[in-house]
């Protein structure tokens, strides 16, 4: 699920650097040169700007989440989430 979602927020990266940099070659006044981005995307950017985004992303989804899998499976440090609702349920004179 990182993975995923660190894949998405890379696109959204993506597409902040591909604006700068078309900004940039135009105020040059160079042109432009479509690369496919997948096979059939078109892109401004180099190819290896492109590849190494992609590369980043599933590297970083991967760690982001074997760290997240630490944190809440094995050391269960997820309990500060349901604490406030635990607490509550067991205080025999709460109302909720």
């Amino acid at each position: 699920m990182t993975i995923v979602l660190m894949l998405e927020l890379s696109f959204l990266a993506h597409s902040l650097i591909e604006r700068y940099y078309i900004d940039l070659v135009l105020e040059k006044g160079e042109t432009l040169n479509n690369t496919f981005f997948f096979g059939f995307l078109y892109c401004v950017l180099p190819w290896w700007v492109q590849y190494s985004l992609l590369i980043l992303a599933v590297t970083g989804g991967y760690f982001l989440g074997k760290f997240w899998w630490r944190i809440v499976y094995i050391e269960k440090r997820h309990s500060f989430l349901l604490s406030s609702r635990t607490k509550r349920s067991e205080d025999p004179g709460s109302t909720s």
